[in-house]
């Protein structure tokens, strides 16, 4: 997966974020949302009731808030379930979606194709 505008450390860190959601994901467990902060001391997961606002739990941190997610439908597309990654890091975010097919009682979770990048923007004020 090409992302334009990221350096290694910010890939890693959407990488991880994204490794970490689809094994829970796979494993049967569903514990989204939940934000990943890259800190000099190290990494730290959080576990969210809802993603609202947690954009400021990482002021001056590099973070990532992962998320359950729906790409709207288009003329191209039907609506798209994915695992919504948003990074903010400084003064830019950006966000990137895995494709998915959510687990149920009759079938299992499925990563579709691969991730792909949605904007690149300046983080909120």
């Amino acid at each position: 997966m090409e992302m334009n505008g990221l350096n290694e450390a910010q890939l890693d860190l959407v990488y991880f974020a994204l490794n970490h959601a689809t094994a829970m994901a796979r494993s049967g467990g569903s514990e989204l949302p939940f934000t990943v902060a890259d800190r000099s001391d190290g990494r730290e997961l959080t576990w969210l009731e809802d993603a609202t606002g947690a954009a400021d739990l990482g002021r001056g941190d590099r973070i990532v808030v992962v998320q359950h997610s729906v790409l709207g439908p288009s003329k191209e597309r039907d609506e798209i379930p994915v695992i919504l990654v948003e990074l903010i890091d400084g003064d830019m975010a950006m966000s990137v979606a895995q494709p998915c097919r959510p687990g149920g009682p009759h079938r299992r979770f499925a990563v579709l194709g691969e991730p792909f990048q949605l904007d690149l923007q300046p983080a909120p004020a």
